[in-house]
């Protein structure tokens, strides 16, 4: 939160910053900083145009064979501007978007213990082979010999396609209490941003796990030629 107070500093000089046009850029932001900025955004500077902007790391041989971004589990907590108070009648229903982060997307699974976990695979991915990895890493959730976990896709790279998948997520299991958690890909982080300002205060509590530490060493070692660029102001609500 300090870095929206630092925001609202800045722009608080502006006059016209209800009329602004803002890029941002998400390349190095962590998804719960992503979703609480834009979350701000959309309150305090509800007239703006905002599109984002993405470039793709690329990575070493190490980071390949590891297939590892974080170590350990600091905490589970809510993201701020996104909770919701669950209702104890109702059944407990999690949506989690997998990717490289096998550790902390097992801790949350196994704290929140829902009642149905719907286990989302990024297809098409971000770039070839990438699904197979993920599937590798989170078999121990996918190959779960319960009733309780049902597997699910949508596009690594096109943030709509997320957002219409929690959209029929939330109509098929209306009146359940539904907790997302974004450890996939960072357009699919966006798509969730877009559910929840669709359904407003109907959306979804969403859950991050906050890692010990990130292996910084060996996590890019360089960047993609191209850049995806996604207009929030011409997405529909």
């Amino acid at each position: 939160m300090h870095g929206m107070f630092k925001l609202q500093e800045i722009l608080g000089r502006d006059r016209t910053a209800d009329h602004l046009r803002i890029t941002v850029d998400i390349t190095t932001f962590t998804k719960q900083y992503l979703l609480v900025l834009l979350k701000w955004i959309e309150h305090h500077l509800p007239n703006a145009a905002v599109r984002t902007v993405y470039t793709p790391g690329q990575y070493g041989e190490t980071r390949a064979q590891q297939a590892r971004f974080t170590w350990g589990v600091k905490d589970i907590v809510t993201v701020p501007m996104y909770g919701m108070p669950p209702s104890p009648e109702s059944s407990d229903v999690l949506v989690i978007f997998l990717g490289y982060e096998r550790e902390r997307t097992y801790r949350l699974w196994r704290t929140l213990e829902p009642d149905l976990t719907i286990a989302v695979i990024g297809v098409p991915p971000a770039f070839p082979g990438a699904n197979y990895t993920s599937e590798i890493l989170n078999a121990r959730i996918l190959n779960s010999k319960t009733d309780d976990i049902a597997i699910r896709s949508c596009s690594a790279v096109d943030p709509a396609d997320a957002a219409r998948l929690l959209c029929d997520v939330a109509a098929e299991h209306e009146g359940c209490n539904l907790v997302v958690a974004p450890l996939g890909t960072k357009m699919q982080t966006l798509g969730l941003y877009l559910f929840s300002r669709r359904r407003e205060g109907r959306a979804a509590q969403i859950m991050y796990a906050l890692p010990l530490r990130y292996d910084e060493k060996y996590y890019t070692v360089g960047h993609t030629s191209y850049v995806y660029e996604f207009d929030l102001a011409g997405a529909p609500k």
